[in-house]
């Protein structure tokens, strides 16, 4: 533990009683010097209910080595590693030190009931901490699509925004952002903009993409073509930082309902709880829906749960190609409107195209 340093005092040793270091010890009485890397070592998760020293009796199956059919929370319930970056046999032994990390030295390893088949056999040993819940809350926004009772109910858009140098002094002063509030103006695929607290400026928005049949994944974070007119646009706003450097780009899926209004309810028979659909103005909404989501949970008939968008129909996005070919005519009307906006031109109707034909069907 002198080695491993702080925090390890709390770890469970899967060895006997007798394996608490007495050999390394008595090496370095008798003049031996340390060797090597000793400020870590292999450490898998255990059981939180597993003894301070191994059990010969149980042997190693107060492991818990199924991580990667499921996800890891801590005690805030927050994920703090990649389950799935490599095989079990790579990341189990550095996981324990992951979890030591963690607030109160513990985590939950959650499952879905289709994956129970596939857990290790130590799954089943007796004394484990094992909870068994009869409601789950759907909080996966714009993944939430992929989910086959939400087909149709929502789709994904991604927006993205880029990242400025640090600004000096001189170039707040120049710019006249004394108040740094964050900021979005009034067009219809918006600019975002906010200070960070490192003195940059996060500027964002300007275009909205639907891929046809709505996929999400990493190699989808940027894009180059938005990045590019994403600079311009700031440039023109602040032409006071004309030499600014822009140093980080990315983007990511927001999930748009058909009203633009959340989708707040319940699947199953009540069994799984939902909140998506926030139109990427999910801050303040998604408050609301948590304490939206923990009555119907607990059962509760609340001001809360009586919110004209829980359980509220919505019409559902038609079939592709019918919501890309939607999508995109609309993205390309909204921009339309946008241009005449800044021109200061009579901008025309205001409702996008999709949601003038979603409004006919139903």
């Amino acid at each position: 533990v002198h080695l491993l340093g702080p925090g390890w005092d709390l770890a469970k040793v899967r060895g006997s009683r007798f394996n608490t270091g007495d050999g390394i010890r008595m090496a370095f009485e008798a003049g031996a010097s340390p060797h090597g890397h000793l400020s870590g070592c292999h450490a898998v998760g255990l059981d939180r209910n597993a003894p301070d020293v191994g059990d010969l009796r149980v042997g190693d199956r107060f492991q818990k080595h199924s991580y990667p059919f499921g996800i890891m929370v801590n005690a805030e319930g927050r994920r703090f590693l990649d389950e799935g970056a490599d095989f079990r046999n790579y990341t189990g032994g550095r996981n324990g030190q992951r979890i030591l990390a963690q607030p109160h030295q513990l985590s939950w390893q959650v499952f879905d009931g289709k994956v129970l088949g596939l857990l290790r056999e130590e799954y089943a040993t007796r004394g484990l901490a094992r909870v068994r819940a009869d409601t789950a809350i759907l909080a996966t926004n714009a993944w939430t699509h992929r989910f086959p009772q939400a087909r149709g109910q929502s789709v994904p858009f991604y927006t993205y925004v880029v990242v400025t140098e640090p600004l000096s002094d001189a170039q707040w002063d120049a710019i006249g952002w004394r108040g740094r509030q964050g900021v979005e103006d009034a067009r219809n695929l918006v600019h975002y903009f906010r200070p960070t607290a490192d003195g940059r400026v996060l500027w964002g928005g300007t275009d909205v993409i639907y891929r046809y049949g709505g996929p999400i994944s990493p190699r989808r974070d940027r894009h180059e073509a938005i990045r590019r007119r994403l600079e311009r646009e700031f440039l023109a706003t602040f032409p006071q930082l004309g030499d600014v450097r822009f140093t980080h780009h990315w983007g990511g899926p927001i999930a748009v309902t058909s009203r633009f209004v959340p989708r707040i309810g319940s699947f199953d028979g009540g069994r799984i709880h939902y909140a998506f659909g926030y139109s990427g103005h999910g801050v303040a909404p998604a408050h609301t829906a948590g304490r939206i989501l923990r009555d119907l949970v607990l059962g509760r008939d609340t001001d809360d749960t009586a919110v004209c968008f829980v359980d509220h129909p919505q019409t559902s996005f038609p079939p592709e190609p019918l919501t890309w070919i939607g999508a995109e005519l609309s993205r390309r009307l909204l921009q339309r409107q946008d241009r005449r906006m800044d021109a200061d031109r009579d901008a025309g109707e205001v409702d996008p195209l999709m949601l003038r034909i979603l409004d006919r069907l139903a």
